[in-house]
């Protein structure tokens, strides 16, 4: 999770202070994603959709960064 969010992190934000709250928000939205995906959490709840839409954002974003730099 640390290398991932790391990575994000670095590919989408210039400024520290956005990396760090980057990464502490992918963070916690891996460990959202980790509660549905092993069972603990059965449905996701109006909160849970909307890091199911930062998440699909921050995939976006990243392959659109990626593409651009090809």
């Amino acid at each position: 999770t640390k290398l991932l969010a790391n990575r994000l992190g670095y590919l989408l934000a210039e400024k520290r202070a956005d990396r760090e709250s980057l990464i502490a928000n992918f963070e916690a939205f891996y460990k959202r994603r980790s509660a549905v995906i092993h069972g603990r959490q059965l449905r996701l709840d109006r909160d849970g959709r909307k890091w199911v839409w930062r998440g699909q954002g921050w995939l976006r974003q990243a392959i659109e960064k990626e593409l651009g730099a090809l």
